[in-house]
Order: structure tokens, then sequence, then C-alpha cells
């Protein structure tokens, strides 16, 4: 069995996201490739041809959705599915991703959890019934904490007492 089940590139000018998404992917068995400008991304997708492309779509010189064309008219890179990563959430710059060719869109900030679930659902597919190799069945090489964290959420009431415990008081219920 090889060491990853996958390996994907990311695009993306801001170091900051690029070092989030990488925080967020180290432990997950996936060879990561990553590029800071659409120029370095076409390159790189071309010759290392990933299996799925996290793409910024606002960047300098040439934006995620021009990348993403340019990858779609190539026929060495047309085949690799591509999702967007950005800042904008109105229904038409994610309409004008899916018309670029874009596969999936995450809004950003997005979680580590969403990335993911999209991440492996773009790479694998979504669980066949019974699947052992599936990260989120339990069995395998995989474990599901490998895929799925939880996020740590803050505490609902100030002072760190939370609905779960017990010493918060709760209002009766209405009958």
């Amino acid at each position: 069995m090889p060491d990853t089940i996958a390996r994907l590139l990311i695009i993306d000018d801001q170091p900051a996201s690029v070092g989030l998404l990488l925080a967020y992917l180290e432990d997950s068995d996936i060879d990561l490739l990553v590029a800071l400008n659409g120029e370095d991304g076409l390159r790189i997708a071309s010759e290392g041809q990933p299996d799925l492309i996290l793409l910024d779509v606002q960047m300098p010189l040439m934006d995620g959705f021009s990348v993403c064309r340019r990858l779609k008219a190539d026929r060495h890179t047309r085949h690799i599915p591509v999702i967007f990563l950005s800042a904008a959430i109105g229904i038409e710059d994610k309409l004008q991703g899916f018309a670029a060719g874009g596969a999936d869109y995450i809004t950003k900030p997005f979680s580590a959890q969403e990335v993911l679930a999209r991440v492996f659902l773009s790479t694998r597919g979504p669980p066949a019934t019974g699947d052992p190799g599936h990260p989120a069945s339990g069995g395998g090489r995989h474990r599901p904490g490998r895929w799925l964290r939880r996020e740590p959420r803050p505490p609902a009431v100030p002072g760190g007492r939370g609905p779960a415990d017990p010493s918060v008081d709760r209002p009766a219920r209405a009958r």
C-alpha cells in the first residue's frame, strides 16, 4: 500500500493561508505540493499531476478562475478536480467558479473539518458500505481522528461553564 493516499496541490499567494492548510493536512497521508502564484501552479500541476488542487480565487497577476480555465484547457491537467478557496461568498462568485471548471468551493474562513472532508471526498469519493479502508470507518490503516478532528469550541457561558457542565442552572421545561 502506498505511503500517501493522494497528492494535493495548494495554489495560494497568501503564506498564512498556505500555512493553515498545511497544518490541517499534515497528518492526513497526503503528499502536499505548494505554489504561491498561478503560473507556478500551472507548471507544478502539469509536472506533478496532483489528484486535487485547492486554488485561491483572489491572486495577483492571474486570478484563480483564470488558472482553472487554463488547467481545464490543457489535456494534461483537465482531469484534475479543483476546489476554490475564497472569501467571496456570493452565489455569483461560486457560479463563476463552477463555470470555470471548479468541482467545489470553500469559503474563507474555513474550518479544518470542512477542508478535510471536502479533500477526502474529492480524492477518495464517498465511502462504500463497510469499506474498511475509509478513514471514517475506523478500519484499515486509517483512523477517523486523522481526518475529521473535533475543533475546540469556546465555552457557551463566560467563565468556562458550558451547557454540558452539570453545575449550570437550567430553566425548567414548560409542559
